[in-house]
């Protein structure tokens, strides 16, 4: 695992829900070999308006990894043990473009 790359997979949402679903989420840190930092990406489809919000930062190129112009939930920051989820990682293990990769790490310090 190394930052950038995207997983598909179900983590507890802010409020301790889990998803109905699995989602894309964007590593932005690897703390150790089983730990890593994620944040939740969407897609722009229908949430244009969401792009107004200070906390959601858009993808300027989205492939690799993610299929679909997303762009990723800034205030959705956690750490997993992926010894705990099931995921799978999305584009053969491409990352994302290093300009937004840096941008988005930046803005989470």
């Amino acid at each position: 695992m190394i930052a950038g790359q995207g997983i598909f997979t179900k983590i507890k949402f802010k409020d301790g829900k889990f998803p109905k679903y699995s989602r894309p989420y964007l590593i932005v840190n690897v703390k150790s070999q089983d730990t890593i930092d994620v944040i939740n990406v969407s897609s722009t489809e229908g949430k244009e308006h969401k792009l107004l919000f200070p906390d959601n930062y858009p993808l300027s190129i989205f492939n690799p990894p993610f299929k679909k112009h997303s762009f990723v939930k800034l205030d959705s920051l956690c750490t997993i043990n992926l010894s705990e989820i099931s995921y799978t990682l999305l584009h053969n293990g491409e990352c994302l473009n290093e300009s937004d990769l840096k941008i988005i790490q930046e803005k989470l310090q």
